[in-house]
Order: C-alpha cells, then sequence, then structure tokens
C-alpha cells in the first residue's frame, strides 16, 4: 500500500513536470541571486505591492513560481494571468488568494478544477464561491468515484438533498450523514426521518431537525414521542419550527422523563415546564416530588403554574431536599419563614442518627446560615440555635442581624459575645450588620468592651450615644493607640 501510494506521488509529479516546466525551474534556479552570508534579520521587510506588469514579466522570464509564492502581494491581475497559473498547477495559491484579482470568472475556475480533478482544492475552498451549486459538486465528486472525499468533508458543504444522503448511506457513509443533518442537508423528508427513526437515531434526528422540511416538523416530532423519546424533542425543542401535541402527549412525554429518574432529564423537564400545558403543571409537580425529585420543582418555582406555594415548601422540608427549599426560597410566596425555620431546625429530632442523616442535616443547617440574607422575621431561637450550631453559623448571624426583629437585636449580640470572645472574624461580621441596626444599650456596650470588642464602640459611636465615663475611657485609650481605626 505504501509503494502504491509513493507511485501515485511520482506520477503526480511527473503529470505537471513537462518538458517546459523543467526548462523554466532550471532556468529560474540559475537565474536566482546566491545564497547570502550574511546573518539573517528577524525583522520583517514591508511586503511590496506589485502590479499585473510585473507579474507579466516574471511570466515571460520563465518565473511564474515567483508570482505564485509572492501572489498575496499583487493586486488587480487579470483573468489570463490566473489562468496560466492554474495551467502550471498553482491552484491552491490562486484560491488562497481570489481577491488578488480583477473580475474574475469564478465559474471558469469552477469548471477548471472540476475538468482537472482538483476536487480537494475546491472542498478546501468552498467558502470563497458563495455562489456554487454545493449539490452540483457533491454528485459530481459521487461521479468521479470520490464519495469518501465527499463524507469526510461534508461539514463544509449546505444545502444537499437526500438524494446525496442515500447515496452516501448507501456506501456505508451513514455516521458522517447523520452527523451533518442539521448543516449540510436541507428539506429532508418525513419517510427520510422514519427510516432514521426506526433504526433508532431519535436523538440526532432532533437535533438535527433543521435538516428537515420546517412543514414536517411536527410531524417528526409526534413520530419520535411515540417511539419513547419525547426527552429528545424537549432537549431540542426550540429548533423545532412548529410542535402541536395534545394534553395527553404532553403527559405521556413528562410521564416517560419522571419514571426514567434521569437527572439531566429530570432537569430539562423542570427547565421548561412552561411548554407543557398550565393545566398539567400541579399534576406534575406532584409526580416529581413523589418521586423523590423535589428541588426540579423548587428550582424551577416561578415556571409553574398554578402551585400552592405553602403547600410545596412543606412537602420540601424533609432530611434531602430542604437544601432546595432554601436555596429557592425567596421564590415562595405566601410562607413564614420563620415557621419554614423552626421546622428546618427541628429535623434534627425527626430523624434517625446515621452518619447520612447527621451529615444531611448538618448540610442543611449549614445552608440555611449561608442564605440567611434571603430570610425575615425570624426569632431569636432561631439565631440562638445557630449560634451554637457552629462558628461559620454564629458569623453568618452577626452578618445578618436584619433577618431578625430589631427587639430581639440585642439579645442575639449579647449571645454571640458571650459564646465567642475576641473573635476578629465575628467582631467584622458584627461590623457589617451595625450599619443597619438600631442604638444599642449601655449593657450591650459593657458586654461588647469585657468580650473583646471595644473595636465596635469606637468605630460605630452613633449606636452607644450614653456611655458612663468608664466605658468612654476605654474607647478614647483605644482610640489612641489606633490612630487609623
Amino acid at each position: 500500500m505504501i509503494q502504491n501510494n509513493y507511485n501515485i506521488i511520482i506520477l503526480n509529479i511527473n503529470k505537471y513536470m513537462t518538458h517546459e516546466n523543467r526548462e523554466n525551474i532550471i532556468s529560474s534556479q540559475q537565474e536566482q541571486p546566491a545564497i547570502s552570508n550574511e546573518p539573517e534579520t528577524t525583522e520583517n521587510p514591508p511586503e511590496a505591492i506589485y502590479s499585473k506588469d510585473d507579474a507579466q514579466q516574471l511570466i515571460k522570464k520563465g518565473n511564474i513560481w515567483q508570482v505564485a509564492r509572492e501572489l498575496k502581494n499583487y493586486q488587480n491581475l487579470d483573468e489570463n494571468i490566473a489562468e496560466q497559473l492554474l495551467d502550471k498547477g498553482y491552484c491552491g495559491e490562486v484560491l488562497e488568494n481570489l481577491d488578488k484579482f480583477s473580475n474574475l470568472d469564478h465559474s471558469k475556475i469552477l469548471k477548471y478544477l472540476i475538468d482537472d480533478g482538483h476536487y480537494e482544492e475546491l472542498i478546501d475552498h468552498l467558502d470563497k464561491f458563495p455562489e456554487v451549486n454545493h449539490q452540483q459538486i457533491a454528485q459530481e465528486l459521487i461521479n468521479q468515484g470520490k464519495t469518501e472525499m465527499l463524507a469526510q468533508n461534508l461539514k463544509k458543504f449546505s444545502g444537499l438533498d437526500e438524494n446525496i444522503a442515500e447515496q452516501l448511506i448507501k456506501e456505508n457513509y451513514s455516521y458522517e450523514v447523520r452527523d451533518c443533518l442539521g448543516t449540510a442537508f436541507s428539506n429532508l423528508s418525513l419517510d427520510f426521518a422514519q427510516k432514521l427513526i426506526n433504526e433508532g437515531h431519535e436523538q440526532t434526528i432532533a437535533y438535527h431537525i433543521k435538516g428537515f422540511s420546517p412543514e414536517i416538523h411536527n410531524d417528526i416530532a409526534h413520530l419520535i414521542l411515540e417511539n419513547g423519546c419525547g426527552f429528545s424533542v424537549l432537549y431540542n425543542w426550540e429548533k423545532f419550527a412548529k410542535i402541536d401535541f395534545s394534553d395527553e402527549e404532553y403527559e405521556t412525554m413528562a410521564n416517560k422523563i419522571i419514571n426514567s429518574n434521569d437527572y439531566g432529564l429530570i432537569e430539562e423537564l423542570g427547565k421548561n415546564i412552561e411548554k407543557f400545558p398550565r393545566s398539567l403543571h400541579k399534576k406534575i409537580a406532584q409526580q416529581l416530588i413523589d418521586k423523590d425529585n423535589g428541588w426540579a420543582v423548587a428550582d424551577n418555582l416561578e415556571k409553574f403554574s398554578g402551585l400552592n406555594h405553602r403547600e410545596i415548601a412543606q412537602k420540601l422540608i424533609n432530611i434531602k431536599w430542604s437544601r432546595s427549599l432554601i436555596y429557592n426560597i425567596e421564590k415562595f410566596s405566601n410562607i413564614n419563614y420563620n415557621e419554614i425555620a423552626h421546622q428546618l431546625i427541628d429535623l434534627k429530632n425527626k430523624y434517625d442518627k446515621t452518619p447520612f442523616n447527621r451529615d444531611q442535616y448538618d448540610g442543611t443547617i449549614y445552608c440555611l446560615a449561608e442564605d440567611l440574607k434571603k430570610f425575615s422575621g425570624l426569632d431569636k431561637d432561631i439565631a440562638i440555635a445557630l449560634i451554637h450550631a457552629g462558628g461559620y453559623h454564629a458569623r453568618q448571624v452577626a452578618n445578618n442581624l436584619q433577618a431578625f426583629p430589631p427587639a430581639d437585636h440585642e439579645a442575639i449580640i449579647l449571645e454571640l459575645i458571650k459564646k465567642y470572645t475576641h473573635d476578629k472574624e465575628l467582631a467584622n461580621a458584627l461590623k457589617n450588620s451595625f450599619g443597619k441596626i438600631s442604638q444599642l444599650s449601655e449593657t450591650v456596650a459593657r458586654a461588647l468592651a469585657k468580650s473583646g470588642y471595644i473595636e465596635i464602640l469606637a468605630e460605630y459611636p452613633e449606636k452607644f450615644p450614653e456611655l458612663d465615663s468608664d466605658l468612654q475611657q476605654q474607647v478614647d485609650n483605644y482610640k489612641a493607640t489606633h490612630p487609623n481605626k
């Protein structure tokens, strides 16, 4: 096989090595300047722009190779020079620099490339010929026994018809055809779609639906659904020109996806629930929750219609999906944040103490602390529970005092500094809230000073308008030793 390829290469070289070629090459080699011994410069000289006359003079001297090599530096060349370059085998150079020629008849160039069998060059530069009929080129390649070349370059073609697809499939290039259905082909028929569906390629058809006539998109969608692959339609919904399902068909599609228990499919169902009839939303939401996929409802709650948010929230308060409720709590309307938070904390008493459930509970409480900024109206019992859950949780309480009623702020602060004294991170967290809360009593001021947080009194004097002389002296001393505070 290697020997045969070698012989072909030699034959192709000899094909262009006419007597005239040889003489021109020998002559041009003799006329080329001797190699200079001067060191090469790394600077690129400015590119000169040569004219048609310059090219003609070089060609007359037998140096057409030089024109080809520097073709990018020419301008306003004519068709005659293009033909001479093509005749000498400089197809690639001409095609790469078509913009260097004026009033060039592309049809003549195409005819030359096809008649002389320069199919690879033509395919590589199809984009240079926007007016070319890709269907004709593809058929010519097949007629000339270049089916493999066509199959390997299908992505460069467009507007091919079903006949080309069938011929390629017949030659065992079905994969290449399927891979380019939506780009290389157009106006494919329903019968063609049916054949591929029967072979199990529903997902491919849905993905490449643009390759089929828009008038049959709805029919194809029904065929895919009937074959049990409605999710393929859902994944590619926006690509279909038209989809007209009955409520029963929508329900069939949803049931198939829900029963699959496939995370990706269920995620897609939730994201696209708006495409389903509103009359089915409540039923689909309940089925998702029943199948332990309530997260899909919570994540897309704003897209569902007709749901009772309070009921959905209650169904999500469990050891498994509470975090989805917390992440999306701002989407729920008509719910009592304080009740929800208490129920979440009370989950600890409703489940056994296995490592899995313990980790799940810890994760839920962590998420509650992390998203505390989304809550409001929480009582101090919630704050105290979080404070004693860990340092991070306590800092989140300090960071988000506005989530609790102003009347509880003092009690919460006192609990924080009692549990964590001289804690720099807690001090910074408290400072984040101090600009948003009301004035505090002298009792809180004393507790802050005693627990190592005198800096807060110094930085927020407006929150402590009435300090006794002893506290004021402590503040003044702190300021004196920390002039930048």
